[in-house]
């Protein structure tokens, strides 16, 4: 049964994004810009991790000051993660530009210590917000909290190990 349930969640995530990346591409044909398929895509990504981690905090039995606090703490640092995001998306097109073209491996370096510059600073302030989220969870919490990322490490892992090299 579970096999199942992730089986089609697997199969409409992937629908969807076949579905997102087919109206990115037919967008340009007819009159939309890539800059509307990247926003498209950009909101399907932030709600698929917003849901994630509304669902994981949903587990803790918050009190509704510690929602507040917490959303409070998001919504502080969300402009500063979706600039970096947009940095980021920036950036590795530049890449993508970079390879196609007659370039150096310096020109190349160059923007790929930047994309990873921005990776770090993305990680940085993904880990201040997870403190600034366990500072207002009581003990009890925290170790649910701590044991609710786990177990979602460690199925990534799984994933991941799962997948065939192409």
């Amino acid at each position: 049964m579970l096999y199942q349930k992730r089986f089609f969640s697997v199969l409409l995530t992937s629908l969807f994004v076949f579905f997102l990346n087919l109206a990115t591409l037919f967008s340009s044909q007819i009159g939309f810009s890539q800059e509307a398929g990247q926003v498209i895509n950009q909101a399907a990504d932030n709600e698929q991790r917003h849901g994630k981690m509304e669902r994981r905090l949903g587990e803790l039995d918050l009190k509704p000051e510690q929602a507040a606090k917490i959303k409070e703490i998001r919504a502080l640092y969300h402009p500063k993660m979706d600039e970096l995001k947009q940095n980021l998306r920036e950036t590795r097109k530049k890449i993508e530009q970079l390879m196609l073209s007659e370039t150096t491996l310096e020109q190349a370096k160059t923007q790929h210590e930047n994309m990873q510059r921005i990776l770090n600073s993305i990680g940085n302030l993904r880990f201040e917000i997870m403190w600034k989220t366990r500072e207002v969870l009581t003990p009890e919490q925290r170790v649910k909290f701590y044991q609710k990322m786990q177990s979602h490490h460690e199925e990534s892992k799984r994933h991941h190990s799962d997948r065939k090299p192409e």
